[in-house]
């Protein structure tokens, strides 16, 4: 049996697993095995949109169970904790699963750029969790600076800075500023 192991069911990895699934899966000498720690995956291009409050968390996860229905690929929700090249051994905070080849598909992290204060001062994007928080962060800005009567305290509590420009940053100040006139100004 050709043991196959994807990690991470991001877009690489769900990419993998699918494609592995429509080439492979009638093979009975093959096992496709995804490996995630979150049971979902996750549409990121619309995460600003979850920050804003725009569209629900339900609206950009897909559930793995979804996605297997009527595939043949196994799926095992785990943390890896290592690999062990020599041993083809990927370890698991659980366990452990052997395989003849694998395919790292993890994600990628924020890049600071080192940026003076950037990752101390600044929320990351890449994650549900990392939306939420972020939404909370704005809420909870607003309403402070709702209550405020000094003029220049309150904008100085309203500016928000938005270090990148790439796709994520300019949905994000795109989505930010549509959520504050949205919600905030009252024309």
């Amino acid at each position: 049996m050709i043991k196959i192991v994807v990690l991470g069911s991001g877009f690489g990895g769900m990419e993998a697993v699918l494609t592995l699934e429509s080439r492979l899966g009638k093979r009975k000498d093959v096992e496709i095995i995804l490996v995630s720690n979150q049971n979902y995956t996750l549409f990121t291009p619309l995460l600003p949109q979850i920050v804003s409050s725009y569209i629900e968390p339900r609206h950009i996860i897909q559930t793995i169970r979804d996605i297997r229905r009527d595939k043949k690929f196994r799926f095992i929700r785990d943390t890896v904790i290592g690999i062990d090249l020599n041993k083809k051994v990927v370890r698991l905070s659980e366990g452990e699963i052997s395989y003849d080849y694998f395919i790292i598909a993890l994600g990628g992290t924020t890049n600071y750029f080192n940026v003076p204060g950037a990752e101390s001062y600044t929320f990351p994007l890449k994650t549900l969790q990392d939306s939420a928080e972020l939404r909370d962060h704005i809420i909870d800005i607003l309403e402070h600076a709702d209550h405020e009567h000094d003029i220049t305290l309150k904008k100085e509590m309203l500016t928000f800075v938005i270090v990148g420009g790439g796709y994520t940053g300019v949905e994000l100040t795109t989505e930010l500023r549509d959520f504050i006139y949205r919600y905030v100004i009252i024309l």
